[in-house]
């Protein structure tokens, strides 16, 4: 490769633009130094392309490209650390929304019905799936949906607790960006109404009370005075 088309600072030239060049025949990836060709190997990894390919491309052998890898690897390993987790809900979330967008753009634009079915299903398949994951991590309470069936088996004592477990879950769900979920909104919505029918039993009963003591009043009036 001709000196002058040699780049003057490699650790500023972007991984994409090394691999630009190297398709245009500007750069000689088998005479790439060390760390860019770690950055090129970093960004074909990425990109999902194998390791053979990636050698045949940098006119280097397997060996090294797994070598680059398990360094690169290494570089970038993290300790487990809450601040980490967050990060990697973060990304996650940001890739689970972009997908759930690609799917309700399909299931809205695609005219095959069958096609538009299955689109409709991955979606919800993906939002179910998304809540069992948010939950196996804690970042929401299961309780809530344990409940959700048999709310309205629940004595009065324990409707307050369930408000209050309710509220906490959705507190939750507006810590992380859920609250407009339409599987947590229909969740949540059912609960509701699963609690006001739990009161609305215990009023029923109180009611029933009232009424039935009013009745035996009636039928067995007080004696009068003085007989």
């Amino acid at each position: 490769m001709p000196e002058e088309n040699k780049p003057p600072e490699w650790e500023k030239l972007p991984a994409a633009r090394i691999i630009q060049q190297i398709k245009e025949g500007m750069i000689d990836g088998e005479k790439l130094p060390t760390e860019p060709r770690q950055l090129v190997v970093e960004c074909l990894l990425m990109q999902m392309m194998p390791i053979p390919r990636i050698a045949s491309f940098l006119k280097t052998s397997d060996r090294t490209i797994q070598r680059d890898k398990q360094e690169i690897n290494a570089r970038n390993a993290r300790k487990p650390s809450p601040d980490y987790a967050r990060e990697l809900i973060s990304e996650y979330m940001r890739k689970r929304d972009a997908t759930q967008e690609q799917l309700m753009t399909l299931a809205k634009s695609e005219e095959n019905p069958q096609a538009k079915v299955l689109a409709a299903a991955s979606l919800w398949n993906a939002v179910r799936d998304d809540v069992k994951l948010l939950q196996s991590i804690g970042y929401l309470s299961e309780e809530p949906f344990k409940f959700e069936g048999a709310i309205t088996q629940k004595s009065e004592r324990d409707t307050p607790k369930l408000k209050e477990e309710l509220a906490e879950a959705e507190k939750i769900a507006s810590e992380v960006g859920r609250s407009d979920d339409p599987a947590i909104v229909r969740l949540i919505t059912s609960i509701k109404r699963d609690i006001a029918i739990a009161e609305a039993n215990n009023d029923m009963d109180a009611l029933n009370k009232l009424l039935a003591n009013s009745k035996k009043d009636t039928d067995n009036p007080s004696e009068p005075d003085g007989k």
